[in-house]
């Protein structure tokens, strides 16, 4: 069984390099389409033997789409040059796949910086089939062609590291070219409910907080039980520290999972656990602030599903920490470690400008400072 990775750039030398030292012994061959780079990428690329496809166009998917044209593997592994993976789960990925599935889900931990983190599920690991391509030109996704091909999808053991927001100016500029390319597409009538949550995503990341509830209300108005837009309804209001009105959009989003329509929005079983997961979690956020920790446990409890066992951990750590309970704290943090070993990685508890944009977004209930996490762990492990 071969594997290709596949993958786009523009202008990533300063990120590749680690990332393509890491997966080169692991993948049979390495396709990377550069979408127009005035960097040193290119040259770059091919030094670390990858095969170079130069595409210059502005359609993500499509150029995410010429490399799978590219690739002969039977099997295909996307990732992004701002995300990493250990080394253990990159020599586990072969031994994951299975001839029944089409499409292998990963959770992807993404970094704020100050300790602040969050975990989300999307495809990275797909069979090389005529039926499985990316689509949108933002936001660019696989799920679509899932739905509407019936492929059987299934979540993979898997971790990658995306430290994309760690770059104050990156992002930022990011935001504002997301949010004039997801206006093109929505104007074009393409997926509107969904993009319209994804914008008011990026209007909030940007401070607009009036715009970004604006958006998620267009979207409801399109779907009245998109998950999606009411959980950001959640998270703004919790960020306003508007307590009673975001419990009662988390209880909401919890509530439509539980409806067929609210299914069918998200279709793909790893990311309906997803939003239940996180809704519990932020509702176990609300209880903490209000200082009710036997409330915030259960909560937690009622979130606990495998794929985030890390941000589980450290969520009980820190409430058993404000109960007295330094010692079951300590353990529960060096199970987390245990299962991801880049929690140790000083880049993520840095003072980055970012983590202010997306502080709302955390699935942790505390951030954790290096100087919480790491001393301790350090010294004990």
């Amino acid at each position: 069984m071969r594997i290709s990775f596949c993958m786009i750039v523009r202008n990533e030398e300063r990120n590749l390099p680690e990332l393509l030292e890491a997966v080169s012994p692991f993948m049979d061959e390495m396709i990377i389409v550069d979408t127009g780079s005035t960097d040193g990428t290119a040259s770059l690329v091919q030094r670390y033997g990858a095969r170079l496809v130069q595409h210059h166009a502005s359609d993500l998917a499509d150029a995410r789409n010429v490399a799978i044209e590219a690739a002969t593997g039977e099997w295909i592994v996307s990732l992004d040059a701002d995300e990493r993976m250990t080394i253990e789960d990159l020599g586990r990925m072969r031994h994951v796949i299975q001839s029944e599935c089409d499409m292998y889900l990963f959770d992807i931990q993404t970094y704020f910086g100050n300790g602040l983190w969050t975990t989300i599920s999307l495809p990275k690991l797909y069979r090389r089939h005529p039926d499985i391509r990316w689509n949108g030109s933002i936001h660019e996704s696989l799920i679509p062609c899932a739905v509407e091909k019936k492929l059987t999808v299934e979540a993979a053991p898997l971790i990658s590291q995306h430290l994309e927001n760690l770059e104050y100016d990156t992002s930022v500029a990011k935001r504002y070219r997301n949010i004039e390319a997801i206006n093109q597409s929505i104007a074009m009538g393409i997926n509107v409910p969904t993009l319209l949550s994804l914008l008011a995503l990026d209007y909030y990341a940007l401070g607009n907080v009036e715009q970004a509830y604006d958006r998620c209300r267009a979207a409801l108005s399109f779907e009245p039980d998109h998950p999606m837009a009411i959980m950001f309804l959640g998270d703004f209001s919790l960020d306003l520290r508007q307590l009673d009105k975001a419990e009662n959009y988390y209880n909401q989003v919890l509530s439509v999972l539980n409806t067929e329509s609210g299914m069918n929005v998200l279709y793909v079983p790893g990311l309906i656990d997803d939003h239940r997961d996180r809704a519990n979690t932020n509702l176990a956020k609300i209880a903490y602030i209000r200082g009710d920790l036997d409330k915030a446990l259960q909560y937690i409890a009622a979130s606990k599903t495998p794929r985030i066992r890390i941000h589980h951990m450290l969520n009980e750590a820190t409430i058993l920490q404000a109960q007295g309970h330094e010692t079951n704290a300590l353990q529960h943090v060096k199970e987390a470690v245990r299962d991801c070993s880049f929690l140790v990685d000083r880049r993520i508890y840095g003072p980055a400008p970012q983590a202010s944009l997306y502080r709302w977004q955390c699935s942790l209930l505390d951030g954790y400072s290096e100087q919480r996490l790491l001393p301790p762990l350090l010294s004990q492990l």
